[in-house]
């Protein structure tokens, strides 16, 4: 068993990475710099049940770590707390140039008009009425 533990710890490695690329909240990043200190006491020639305490002993510890950082991080970007919220143009919003990003909430996000043939200058307030996939659907 020893001999394949390198090749779990990569598979973790790589399976948490994948899925945090893919998912909005963050939740698999504090699996990766344990799995990885995992590999690496595996290559060293550590028993299993250390490679395994280690990995379940820090995954919580970065778990509780890496939560603070990025709740702070998503809040701004949190659908439910921008919508109806009011936010400054710092690019041109132009559904034709595919352009458009706005500062809200400390946090700069894609941008687009609710109506296509409405353009929004850079400076301008606006209200964000909606999400359309990443980008926040805006009005004046």
């Amino acid at each position: 068993m020893r001999e394949i533990m390198p090749y779990i710890w990569i598979g973790i490695i790589i399976f948490s990475a994948v899925a945090e690329l893919h998912m909005r909240r963050r939740i698999f990043a504090w699996l990766v710099p344990a799995a990885l200190a995992g590999f690496i006491i595996s290559i060293s020639g550590a028993e299993v049940w250390a490679q395994v305490l280690l990995f379940f002993i820090l995954a919580p510890v970065l778990l509780i770590l890496s939560r603070t950082f990025f709740n702070k991080y998503n809040k701004a970007k949190d659908p439910d707390l921008v919508v109806g919220r009011t936010a400054i143009v710092t690019e041109e919003i132009n559904n034709y140039k595919n352009t458009g990003e706005i500062r809200i909430n400390g946090a700069a996000l894609n941008a687009r008009s609710e109506e296509d043939d409405v353009i929004y200058e850079t400076g301008l307030v606006i209200t964000v009425v909606s999400f359309d996939g990443v980008k926040a659907v805006c009005s004046r």
